[in-house]
C-alpha cells in the first residue's frame, strides 16, 4: 500500500480551531501544483477506478474537491480503448473522491487538462515557486522586471497517472504500450518505457511535450512521494529526459515553463505545468525473488 500523509480540506469543523494557526501559513493555491494521488484502485472494486488529486507546497499536501462543472479534459486510456469525461460526479459527502467506471483489470494511463485559469500572483510567490525547483542563478529572465506589484499569472495544468489495477506488473507478460502512448495533453509528459515494470535502481526515461511557446524557461525534476527526495533533470534538444530511480515506491516526474504573454489574454505571464505520477516496485532480489 503506498502511504502518503495528506490534508483533506473538509477537515470536521470542531477541529477547525485548532488548524486555524496552520491554515493562516499555508501557500495560495498561486504556490502550489496539482497532481493525482498515488491510487490503491483495487479498493474500488471490479470495473471501477478511485481518483484523488491533491495540491501540494513545499508546506502541505491537501486533497482537493473534484469539480462537477468546468471540468476540462479528462480521459482513462485502457487497453483497446478510452473514455472521456467533461462532467464530473464526486462523492456526495466525499467530494474528494471520485470514482469512475472502466472495463477491467490491467494497465491504465489517466489524463487530465484542468481549464486554463488567470490567478493574480506576487513576484514573491512566482520566486518561491521556482527556488522549490531550480536554483537561484537559473531564474527565468521575466522575473528580473518584476517589481513588488502583483501580476497576474495564467496557469496551465496537465496531470496523468500511470498504473496497474488488478494484475501484478511482476507476474505481467510484458510492459503495456497503454504507458507509452501519447496522450495529447496540452503539457505532457509521456514515458518511453511502461513504469511498472521498472524496479529501484532502473534508469527512467520519458519525453516533454510543450505547449506553444517555446523551450527556455523549462524546469523539471523527479521527486519520490514518500521520502520527498527531489532531483532536477535536465531536458536534452529532442525533448527527451532520463533519470535513475533509487527508491521504490510512489514517484513524481514534474515539468513547469515560465513564459511572458503579449496581454491580450489579461495575463502577462504563463505557467504551464504538467506532472506525472506512477509507482516504482523494489529491485528483484538475487535469484529471481521480490
Amino acid at each position: 500500500m503506498v502511504a502518503e500523509v495528506i490534508l483533506d480540506v473538509r477537515t470536521p469543523r470542531r477541529w477547525l480551531a485548532s488548524f486555524a494557526l496552520a491554515w493562516l501559513a499555508l501557500p495560495t493555491s498561486a504556490q502550489t501544483l496539482a497532481r493525482f494521488a498515488p491510487a490503491e484502485l483495487e479498493s474500488a472494486g471490479p470495473g471501477a477506478l478511485e481518483l484523488r488529486f491533491v495540491r501540494e507546497s513545499t508546506r502541505s499536501i491537501e486533497l482537493q474537491p473534484w469539480p462537477e462543472r468546468e471540468v476540462g479534459w479528462l480521459f482513462v486510456r485502457e487497453e483497446g480503448t478510452q473514455h472521456n469525461h467533461d462532467a464530473l460526479t464526486p462523492f456526495a459527502q466525499e467530494p474528494t473522491r471520485l470514482r469512475l467506471e472502466r472495463d477491467g483489470p490491467g494497465p491504465l494511463l489517466v489524463g487530465w487538462d484542468l481549464p486554463p485559469r488567470v490567478e493574480r500572483m506576487h513576484p514573491v510567490e512566482l520566486r518561491a515557486f521556482l527556488a522549490e525547483r531550480t536554483s537561484h542563478e537559473s531564474m527565468p529572465r521575466e522575473l528580473e522586471v518584476l517589481g513588488n506589484e502583483t501580476v497576474l499569472v495564467q496557469r496551465l495544468e496537465s496531470l496523468a497517472l500511470a498504473v496497474r489495477s488488478g494484475d501484478d506488473s511482476a507476474t505481467a507478460a510484458e510492459p503495456s504500450a497503454i504507458a507509452t502512448s501519447k496522450s495529447g495533453q496540452r503539457m505532457e509528459l509521456r514515458a518511453l518505457f511502461d513504469p511498472s515494470f521498472l524496479q529501484a535502481g532502473s534508469v527512467f526515461a520519458f519525453k516533454l511535450y510543450l505547449p506553444e511557446g517555446g523551450t527556455e524557461n523549462v524546469i523539471c525534476r523527479a521527486v519520490h512521494l514518500t521520502s520527498r527526495d527531489s532531483r532536477a533533470l535536465e531536458r536534452l534538444p529532442d525533448g527527451s529526459l532520463h533519470v535513475k530511480l533509487e527508491q521504490a515506491g510512489p514517484w513524481m516526474l514534474e515539468a513547469s515553463r515560465l513564459r511572458a504573454l503579449d496581454g491580450a489574454s489579461g495575463a502577462a505571464l504563463e505557467l504551464a505545468s504538467s506532472t506525472l505520477v506512477f509507482v516504482v516496485r523494489p529491485a528483484a532480489r538475487a535469484g529471481g525473488g521480490r
